[in-house]
């Protein structure tokens, strides 16, 4: 394994066991888009919690210019990139 790989990995695992550690569902996902921002640097960035049955969202977080300018569409509204992905359950 490379350096960048084990960096990686590292990363992941501090992110995961943030997640099990805090019962705070914005610490977890704070954490997330913080590990996230090691690994690849974004100019905005978004994490979604979807509910198992119903893939409703049930808590996000998101980072980045303030949200969408005026006239553009959140992503997670029904025709955003999020929204699609939520409803075919795949990227």
């Amino acid at each position: 394994m490379t350096a960048e790989v084990l960096r990686a990995v590292r990363v992941v695992v501090d992110a995961y066991r943030l997640s099990t550690e805090s019962r705070d569902v914005d610490v977890s996902l704070n954490g997330l888009l913080d590990a996230v921002g090691q690994l690849v640097p974004f100019d905005a960035a978004g994490v979604y919690v979807l509910g198992r049955s119903n893939r409703r969202v049930l808590h996000w977080r998101w980072r980045g210019d303030g949200g969408p300018p005026p006239g553009r569409r959140d992503p997670i509204e029904k025709s955003g990139p999020v929204a699609r992905a939520i409803e075919r359950g795949e990227p």
